[in-house]
C-alpha cells in the first residue's frame, strides 16, 4: 500500500466499519487552477506596468507596494496546490465518508451514508481529458451547498460509482459493494481490538519473528 492511499493511524472506525479507499488530490486536477492563476499575475503585472507608463516615473514609490502585493499573490497561488494536495485526504467506508486536512491545522468532517441524498460529479474540459474533478456529497441538513467536496480528484465518476454501491449496500443491510463491482475489496479488513492492536500488525510482527528466527537457525 502506498504511503497516498494509506489508512491513518489515529482513525477511529466502528467495529463493523471497513475502509473501502482513501483518497488525495493528483497534480493534473490543479492544471486549470494553474493556468487561471498565470493568466491572474499576468493581468496584475500587466495593469501595473500599464499604469506606470501612463502616470510616469514621478511616482514610482507606489508601485514597490504593489509589485510586492503581486509576488506575495504569486507566490500564494504556486503552493496552494501542493498545501491542498499534502493536506487533504478522503476516505470511503462501508459506513461513511470522512474528509480530512492536515496541513498545520486539522479540521474533520464525516457524514454517514444515511444523510447523503445526492451525490455529483463536476468535470471541466481539462478534467475530462485527464480524468480528473471533483464530487459534491449533498445531503438533508438544506443547504444550497454541497456539505462535503471531494475535490481534485483522480476518477471521479469511478469514486461516485462506489459511494453508490455502498449506500445501496447499507440500504440492504450489507458490507459490501454490489455484486456488478465483485473485484472491488476494502483497503483494509481487520479492526481494532479492545485493547487497540490490529490483526494485521500482529500477523506482520509475526512474520519478521519467524525471519529472525531463521536467520539466527542459519547463523
Amino acid at each position: 500500500m502506498s504511503k497516498e492511499s494509506a489508512v491513518p493511524t489515529d482513525l477511529k472506525l466502528h467495529a463493523d466499519e471497513q475502509v473501502y479507499k482513501v483518497i488525495r488530490p493528483v497534480r493534473n486536477a490543479f492544471l486549470s487552477s494553474f493556468i487561471g492563476a498565470i493568466l491572474l499575475i499576468s493581468i496584475v503585472f500587466g495593469g501595473i506596468l500599464w499604469s506606470k507608463n501612463i502616470i510616469g516615473d514621478e511616482l514610482t514609490y507606489m508601485y514597490y507596494p504593489m509589485y510586492g502585493m503581486g509576488i506575495l499573490a504569486s507566490f500564494a497561488l504556486a503552493i496552494s496546490p501542493y498545501i491542498q494536495m499534502a493536506g487533504n485526504m478522503y476516505i470511503i467506508t462501508n459506513r461513511r465518508i470522512i474528509g480530512r486536512f492536515d496541513f498545520i491545522v486539522h479540521r474533520e468532517s464525516t457524514i454517514y451514508f444515511e444523510r447523503i441524498q445526492n451525490v455529483k460529479v463536476n468535470q471541466y474540459l481539462l478534467d475530462n481529458i485527464f480524468n480528473t474533478g471533483a464530487v459534491y456529497i449533498e445531503t438533508a441538513a438544506g443547504s444550497m451547498m454541497p456539505e462535503e467536496n471531494l475535490r481534485w480528484i483522480h476518477k471521479p465518476r469511478e469514486v461516485r460509482q462506489l459511494i453508490m454501491d455502498l449506500i445501496e449496500a447499507e440500504k440492504r443491510g450489507g458490507d459490501g459493494v454490489s455484486s456488478s463491482t465483485p473485484t472491488l475489496t476494502p483497503v483494509i479488513t481487520t479492526q481494532p481490538n479492545e485493547s487497540g492492536e490490529v490483526t494485521e500488525i500482529l500477523n506482520h510482527i509475526l512474520t519478521e519473528i519467524r525471519s529472525i528466527k531463521q536467520e539466527i537457525k542459519k547463523d
